[in-house]
């Protein structure tokens, strides 16, 4: 087990104790706290309380790397063109506000113009995305299953005209 996310509404001794004890059920498992009243970094995500209400945005560790999967990798051109709409909508379900969203999105923007997407791309992506209403994103959808015949090959630079072989019979 890996990353728990506990929200405590009762005094600290409690959730003291809780964690003292939970520390005993196990000799090899052992759990750390860290403690935010108001803000507090978890996983990819700053969660903060504000009025009374609780409010998420992105986080990165100031150590993090562009890791962004660089645009001339050797992977499907629709892969690529997946990527940044990927994830200007995971940083579109993350950012309760829509002004952490635009910050969030101008934050993208610039990794991935410096892994060489183009800059249209990126642009048509992330307005696309920030027109969507972030409760349609948040919605569970189930998926049509349909019935396909899987056809795997290697990906070269046949493989367009393997695909639109394919696609005519």
């Amino acid at each position: 087990m890996d990353d728990i996310l506990v929200i405590w509404d009762g005094p600290l001794s409690g959730f003291e104790d809780m964690v003292r004890t939970a520390n005993q059920a196990h000799p090899t498992i052992k759990f750390t706290t860290e403690i935010g009243a108001q803000k507090i970094n978890f996983l990819d995500v700053t969660i903060t309380i504000e009025n009374g209400f609780m409010n998420t945005n992105l986080y990165r560790k100031s150590t993090d790397k562009n890791n962004i999967l660089h645009a001339s990798s050797y992977h499907t051109p629709n892969v690529i063109r997946a990527i940044p709409k990927g994830q200007f909508i995971r940083a579109r379900r993350i950012s309760t506000q829509k002004k952490e969203y635009t910050v969030a999105s101008n934050t993208l923007k610039e990794r991935f113009i410096k892994r060489g997407y183009k800059p249209k791309l990126i642009d048509t992506c992330a307005k696309e995305v920030q027109e969507m209403p972030r409760e349609n994103l948040l919605t569970y959808k189930t998926k049509n299953e349909q019935k396909c015949l899987p056809f795997v090959s290697q990906f070269n630079k046949n493989s367009k005209d393997i695909e639109r072989i394919v696609h005519r019979y």
